[in-house]
């Protein structure tokens, strides 16, 4: 065979009658090429060689598209509009308060926030009414924790009836809660405070009972300043102190509460 002639292919299958469609433009270049079985492309712009600016006709067809070398990029869709409601502009809100110094500030900067210390609240001491009902010994004042004076009498006599049994009680008068005032202790019973507060006056009772229950009479009753009994001195409701109650031929006795208070200094005035 010649060396100029066609080569056939057995394998090939043979080429069906007529020409192919030309594939989409394609201006200048080689030799076309011509396939039968293939679908025409779609047209592109002018371009280089055989494969063309056309695309595969198998592919769906961009949004927008247009010719040119290979086809141009699609628009991207529409953005949507926001549904939240607009901004509020801060230049017409009205302005704002300015938080006023703490107590205490001075100056400017970090180190002026420091709070001055309060200060110092003098310490309680008796009114004028207290004072009244007092007596003065040491350096402190000695009361009843009712105030009553000094000077008052006992409700009754200190002797004590003889149909008194175990079935009496004390009175209720005597068991009463009484508040203790700021500044005021029980009171303490030294000699001098038995000799010069207890034994000379008869504090509107028969018997007055300290800090450690131990209970003297008062000038009023049996045996002024001695030994009379143990009292049991009870808290009560509210805050205060209280007598308990006692049986028999001890329930007759009247008694009361002796506090004591410091002497008020020239500083501290009695309070009205």
């Amino acid at each position: 065979m010649g060396g100029g002639g066609r080569r056939d292919d057995s394998r090939s299958p043979p080429r069906r009658g007529g020409r192919s469609p030309p594939r989409g433009g394609g201006g200048g270049g080689g030799g076309r090429r011509e396939n039968s079985r293939s679908p025409p492309r779609g047209g592109g712009g002018g371009g280089g060689g055989g494969r063309g600016g056309g695309r595969d006709s198998r592919s769906p067809p961009r949004r927008g598209g247009s010719g040119g070398d290979g086809g141009g990029g699609g628009r991207s869709p529409p953005r949507r509009r926001s549904r939240s409601p607009p901004r509020r502009s801060h230049l017409g809100s009205p302005p704002r308060r300015e938080r006023s110094p703490p107590r205490g500030y001075k100056g400017t900067g970090k180190s002026s926030f420091r709070r001055e210390p309060s200060p110092p609240k003098p310490p309680p001491g008796p009114t004028e009414e207290q004072i009244k009902n007092s007596i003065e010994l040491n350096g402190k004042l000695y009361a009843a924790i009712n105030f009553t004076s000094p000077l008052e009498l006992p409700p009754w006599g200190y002797e004590v009836p003889r149909h008194y049994d175990n079935r009496n009680r004390t009175d209720p008068s005597v068991t009463l809660g009484n508040p203790l005032p700021p500044g005021w202790k029980l009171a303490v019973p030294d000699d001098d405070v038995k000799a010069q507060v207890i034994k000379p006056f008869p504090w509107g009772t028969h018997l007055l009972v300290c800090e450690t229950g131990k209970t003297y009479h008062t000038s009023k009753s049996k045996r002024p300043g001695e030994l009379e009994m143990l009292w049991d001195i009870e808290r009560a409701t509210g805050g205060g102190y209280k007598l308990t109650y006692k049986n028999g031929a001890l329930s007759f006795w009247h008694a009361r509460i002796l506090i004591e208070c410091p002497v008020p200094t020239a500083s501290h005035a009695p309070e009205t």
